[in-house]
């Protein structure tokens, strides 16, 4: 798969505050706030293990949980 489908397949509604997700390096975590959409899409989490992160959600290695 190359990165445009990669970025193209991730489907950016379910990244909302208040969603848990899971981080390969962080580990578990909840979006505090949702910046732009689609492709250019950031999120504040907060994480247990490291507090708060600002991450492109289509370079981040997370998943919905």
């Amino acid at each position: 798969m190359r990165d445009n489908e990669k970025y193209n397949s991730i489907d950016y509604s379910k990244y909302k505050p208040g969603t848990k997700v899971r981080h390969v390096k962080f580990g578990e975590g909840t979006i505090l706030v949702v910046l732009g959409q689609g492709a250019s899409m950031v999120a504040d989490i907060t994480f247990k293990s490291v507090g708060i992160k600002r991450l492109a959600v289509k370079f981040a290695p997370m998943e919905i949980i």
